[in-house]
């Protein structure tokens, strides 16, 4: 089942724009017709990217739930600016999961990353090492929303 998830993901990663927005339109239950803004692309895109500069590849166990909360961030920058908490409740809802879940499967995403790479760390802003999952997130939404 791991292997199907993170090949959906990585097909959905490498869809065309056009494409990507009708499938984000049909889940989020909006008409097909009226998708003009290729938002959730370039947001898409610019998680890509980010994950990929800190060696975080969707063949990594928690990368949905990382990429899930990204987009809940970067999709409402500034409900999320004081605190992050609240986004792991959200991906848990969306994933079918309890919040605590997620933020430890993320927590254990980037210390795995952090022990293959910490070259990929040592310029990160934070007191230890390996950052914590509120750290990594908000430094991700300092960082992607400049």
């Amino acid at each position: 089942m791991d292997t199907l998830r993170r090949e959906l993901i990585h097909r959905i990663e490498t869809m065309p724009d056009a494409e990507l927005a009708v499938l984000h339109a049909f889940f989020c239950g909006k008409p097909v017709e009226n998708i003009h803004d290729s938002n959730y692309a370039s947001i898409s895109r610019t998680i890509s990217s980010f994950l990929k500069s800190y060696a975080i590849s969707h063949s990594l166990d928690g990368y949905e739930y990382l990429r899930t909360a990204l987009h809940i961030i970067l999709e409402n920058p500034s409900e999320y600016t004081d605190s992050i908490e609240a986004v792991y409740d959200i991906v848990g809802q969306e994933h079918d999961c309890p919040g605590p879940f997620v933020k430890l499967v993320i927590k254990n995403l980037i210390l795995n990353v952090y022990q293959t790479y910490p070259k990929y760390f040592k310029d990160f802003p934070s007191e230890e090492p390996v950052p914590t999952s509120n750290e990594f997130l908000q430094f991700a939404l300092n960082h992607l929303t400049k």
